[in-house]
């Protein structure tokens, strides 16, 4: 077919040509043909409808080029570049595992001015799923079980996911076969079993590295822990708050203010040796609230030892659960869900820390709107860096056009 013919190698492209449509190119025995349509954002990339081409078979495929923001950040910080080197080296190996709860990394590689990762289509997020469609609760456990069951491949492998989320958990509807849930982004992924393991302290230098909520555990905030070596602790522990996450919107950390307050909790710690600081909604079945607890303890070496004995004991679980489909769950956390965006004036005035300059809150806007966000408040600052809480711009989730779907 003519219009198949590559007009280059894949080290040729440009993040540019993901936003064109027609454009071939060619890796190994794969071809992939560009739409030119933008699926969506993530946390470091912009992600792009592509066609992958394998023997005689057309599939849907992922292209995603890493933002422009964080690459100005590589050419001019040293330990970032550092770490995105190292996470390159994470993701060929993850590229050469099989496993059907795993997404597989079809590509990853440098190309002109930018780095390319190229996945199958996976289908929807595994939070938009269970937030937007009534669904039982033995299903939501089921699709996670099966994440978990890719995370034990990762953590027999030497590898850690280090940002388990229900954002970062894909349920694939293949024809013939039941929904199952798919494990994938593994931008935050690192080895565990190199000579010489790192610490904590010294990996992130410092740094807070996760999803708030969910994957930063108390080893990354406490300054004792944070001497701990790095392991598959902190994916035992994010397995915790996706639990919990499943059956409703409420925090393990209660009601919080603000992210240094959430940051302390975390650090104090919400299971401690059997001392017990999680408020269970009613939602959250009674089976699943002792895994929910050996997860959540504070020291690692109190949680399962890794993903694999999770999964047994969260198998036997799932199996007891109902079948009748569960009421959405109630919400318990304040968020902003403004109907239009919110005024600058208005996140200038409630802003707590007068630091944070207009400029500062009009870039983030900026950085926001390209990957379909607003902001909603300022909460301040964090090691001196201006933090900020955003949600998808109300305009285009009312119209149907906010993409919440692998990216």
């Amino acid at each position: 077919m003519t219009d198949w013919q590559p007009a280059c190698d894949f080290a040729a492209i440009t993040a540019a040509d993901l936003e064109s449509r027609g454009e071939v190119f060619a890796c190994v025995d794969d071809l992939y043909r560009t739409t030119g349509a933008r699926q969506g954002q993530g946390g470091m990339r912009s992600a792009f409808d592509l066609e992958w081409r394998r023997g005689g078979e057309v599939r849907r495929a992922v292209g995603k080029v890493l933002k422009e923001e964080f690459l100005a950040q590589l050419a001019h910080d040293s330990e970032a570049r550092e770490h995105f080197e190292r996470s390159q080296i994470v993701l060929e190996r993850i590229r050469g595992l099989a496993d059907p709860h795993l997404l597989p990394v079809l590509l990853s590689t440098p190309i002109l001015g930018n780095y390319l990762l190229v996945t199958p289509f996976g289908g929807e997020t595994l939070v938009s799923l269970v937030s937007r469609e009534k669904s039982s609760a033995r299903d939501r456990v089921g699709w996670l079980v099966d994440a978990v069951r890719g995370l034990a491949h990762l953590h027999r492998a030497g590898i850690a996911h280090s940002d388990v989320t229900l954002q970062n958990i894909l349920v694939r509807r293949l024809e013939g076969a039941r929904p199952h849930g798919v494990l994938f982004d593994f931008d935050l992924a690192v080895a565990i079993d190199a000579p010489g393991n790192l610490t904590y302290a010294q990996l992130y230098g410092g740094r807070i590295v996760g999803s708030p909520d969910y994957s930063v555990t108390p080893e990354l905030v406490d300054p004792v822990l944070v001497e701990s070596p790095v392991s598959v602790g902190r994916d035992v522990y994010a397995i915790g708050t996706a639990l919990f996450a499943l059956f409703t919107d409420a925090s393990v950390y209660g009601d919080v203010a603000d992210l240094p307050t959430l940051f302390e909790r975390i650090a104090d710690g919400v299971v401690r040796q059997g001392k017990i600081k999680v408020d269970f909604p009613a939602e959250v079945p009674n089976s699943l609230r002792a895994i929910i607890l050996k997860c959540l303890e504070r020291d690692p070496r109190h949680r399962y030892p890794d993903a694999a004995l999770l999964e047994a004991d969260l198998a036997a679980a799932h199996a007891e659960l109902a079948v009748a489909v569960a009421p959405r769950f109630r919400s318990t956390m304040e968020y902003v869900h403004p109907a239009v965006p919110v005024k600058l004036v208005d996140i200038l005035e409630t802003r707590p820390d007068p630091s944070v300059t207009p400029e500062e809150i009009g870039q983030m806007q900026a950085i926001l709107a390209r990957a379909s966000y607003v902001l909603g408040r300022s909460l301040g600052r964090v090691k001196g860096h201006s933090i900020y809480l955003s949600i998808p711009d109300p305009r285009l989730v009312a119209t149907g056009r906010f993409v919440e779907q692998n990216t």
